[in-house]
């Protein structure tokens, strides 16, 4: 769960986890 929170807040759209952590 780590890694989902630190790789929205780093890339956002970029990463696949980025979208759902950050809407």
């Amino acid at each position: 769960p780590e890694r989902r929170l630190r790789g929205s807040q780093r890339t956002g759209v970029s990463d696949p986890f980025g979208p759902s952590t950050h809407l």
